[in-house]
């Protein structure tokens, strides 16, 4: 005959532990433990897809009603006219930046309401971090990318080239 008690759960834990009593000669006991599993919490994480991946690349204000292809190219002139426009190309000279060429990295999201986000800039020099980051800022709202139909987060990559003479 066997006897089983019921199982004690044991708060803030893990463990439950059961005792089981055998009916034998010697009258032993014997726990056993069982672990419970914590449920997971499963984070959704929303793909970001590369510019040049991307089914149809986010439109930029003055770039609507055209071909994928001649949007792209349109996207591409209206930032670099952007760039030109909003950058204090003078910083680059005060700062002290010996002659020669340079280039900031810089690579941003453009999220799936059109608007530049998680900004990233590698500059030779704080202070033309911080320029890149204002004309970053400046970019108007574009008209979210698409994959499948359905608005995506498109990761940009955008490097600024510049000489110090």
């Amino acid at each position: 005959m066997k006897i089983i008690s019921t199982p004690v759960i044991v708060k803030n834990t893990n463990v439950i532990e059961e005792t089981i009593i055998k009916s034998t000669k010697e009258n032993k006991k014997t726990t056993i433990k069982s672990i419970i599993k914590e449920p997971k919490i499963v984070e959704i994480v929303e793909k970001t897809i590369p510019i040049n991946n991307v089914q149809n690349a986010p439109v930029f204000k003055g770039c609507e009603g055209l071909s994928e292809e001649e949007n792209r190219k349109c996207f591409e002139r209206k930032i670099q006219r952007h760039v030109q426009r909003h950058f204090n190309s003078e910083i680059a000279q005060d700062v002290g930046l010996s002659s020669g060429k340079y280039k900031i990295l810089t690579q941003f999201i453009i999220n799936k309401s059109g608007i530049v986000s998680d900004i990233k800039i590698r500059a030779p020099h704080k202070k033309l971090e911080k320029e890149t980051n204002k004309v970053v800022r400046k970019i108007p709202n574009f008209t979210p990318g698409k994959q499948n139909k359905k608005a995506v987060k498109v990761k940009y990559t955008l490097p600024i080239t510049f000489k110090v003479e």
